[in-house]
């Protein structure tokens, strides 16, 4: 069994809740001098924490630190994160770092419940690459919005608008906390650097972040779903005003309808009246 297992069979037994010496061998199946060596490691580093048990003081409690992510420190990460930025020109700066720290410490359920528990670390046997793949996409999303709520007055209501936006149709209530984490913690000058970045480039979002939105709002006017139409349709107005959207409104129905002329597509029109009519 290789070392990360290890890390992570001690870090999943705790997740669930803290645990004795004699738990932990119990639920990791290793060896005492095993185990021994590698909870010293592992508190050394900080990521977990012992205790004496307030009931039998010839206990030691363990349990993982809140303020780490488990099997890996937030130093670590923020290291490797800054390294990406160095090999592009770019550094951290110290508003970025403060704020990517809360996100981290945000994400950690996430590595809890993905990493350790589905069990994500046979697929990524580095963990610091597992999180920047988490990283990317909010990274875009946090680009997107910044870039949008720059022409906006009432931020406010923008972002109340954005998170359902983003969230909208998710069910998994982690995933739908995660999704508004960008928004939140992920700088715009901290986002407009790591789409540039080696890590990013090896995604596939480096050749969806140019059309991803567009598509995403066609798809919401030509379905049925109301709600998802007047989530977009309020964040249009505070971005264009009421007048400039009024204009773009008609210019594509004008548009559209010269379309139908053209293909007589039955179905498409019935969708495209209706989206119309609701506007």
């Amino acid at each position: 069994m290789k070392k990360l297992d290890k890390v992570v069979l001690i870090a999943k037994a705790l997740a669930d809740k803290p645990k004795t010496f004699t738990e932990l061998l119990e639920a990791t199946k290793m060896t005492r001098p095993t185990l021994t060596n590698y909870l010293k490691e592992l508190e050394e580093k900080g990521l977990i924490i012992s205790s004496l048990d307030r009931k039998d003081k010839r206990k030691v409690i363990y349990s993982l630190n809140p303020n780490e992510l488990a099997i890996i420190t937030i130093d670590e990460v923020i290291e490797a994160i800054k390294e990406e930025l160095k090999a592009i020109g770019e550094e951290l700066n110290p508003e970025e770092e403060r704020n990517l720290k809360k996100y981290l410490i945000e994400i950690r359920d996430l590595i809890i419940d993905v990493y350790l528990k589905r069990e994500a670390y046979k697929e990524f046997r580095d963990p610091i690459q597992f999180i920047l793949r988490v990283f990317t996409p909010h990274s875009v999303i946090a680009l997107s919005y910044h870039e949008r709520a720059k022409k906006v007055r009432d931020k406010d209501k923008f972002k109340e608008l954005y998170r359902k936006y983003i969230t909208y149709g998710e069910t998994d209530k982690l995933l739908k906390k995660l999704l508004t984490l960008a928004i939140d913690y992920i700088d715009y000058s901290l986002a407009k650097k790591w789409i540039k970045t080696i890590s990013f480039r090896k995604t596939t979002l480096a050749h969806e972040l140019s059309y991803a939105e567009p598509i995403a709002e066609f798809m919401a006017k030509i379905t049925l779903d109301e709600d998802y139409r007047n989530i977009l349709y309020e964040m249009a107005k505070l971005e264009m005003g009421a007048k400039e959207l009024a204009k773009k409104i008609s210019e594509e129905i004008e548009y559209n309808l010269k379309k139908l002329r053209e293909l007589d597509f039955e179905s498409y029109k019935k969708l495209l009246s209706k989206f119309c009519k609701d506007l």
